[in-house]
C-alpha cells in the first residue's frame, strides 16, 4: 500500500465523526484515534511517521514538547476537536502527495 492511499483511506475512515476517539487506540461504534485508524493500525508504518513530523510541525503547542508520537498527543489534547483532525489529515494527504511527485 501506498502512503499516498494509506492517508487517504485514514482521512475516509475518520470522516464520519462516530469512528474518532481520543485516548485509547479505539473506542465504542469502531471508533479509532488517528494513529489506529491507519490501515493495518500500525504506529511505525510510513503514513504514521507522516503524521508525526507534520503534527510537530503544525501543533507544537497541542504535541506537548514530546517527540513521543506527537501525532498521538495531537489527537488526544483536550482541545483537538474533530473539525481539526480532519484539517490535518488534509494536509497529511497534501504532503503524501507531494512526496509522490518527488
Amino acid at each position: 500500500m501506498t502512503l499516498l492511499i494509506e492517508v487517504e483511506e485514514t482521512r475516509r475512515f475518520l470522516k464520519n465523526p462516530e469512528h474518532w476517539t481520543k485516548g485509547a487506540g479505539s473506542g465504542p461504534n469502531d471508533s479509532r484515534c488517528l494513529i489506529n485508524a491507519m490501515p493495518g493500525g500500525s504506529a511505525f508504518c510510513e503514513g504514521a511517521q507522516l503524521m508525526d513530523e507534520l503534527a510537530e510541525k503544525l501543533y507544537p503547542q497541542r504535541t506537548n514538547g514530546t517527540k513521543n508520537r506527537p501525532a498521538a498527543q495531537f489527537n488526544d489534547h483536550p482541545d483537538t476537536t474533530h473539525a481539526e483532525v480532519l484539517a490535518f489529515l488534509d494536509e497529511v494527504v497534501a504532503e503524501a502527495k507531494r512526496s509522490a511527485l518527488r
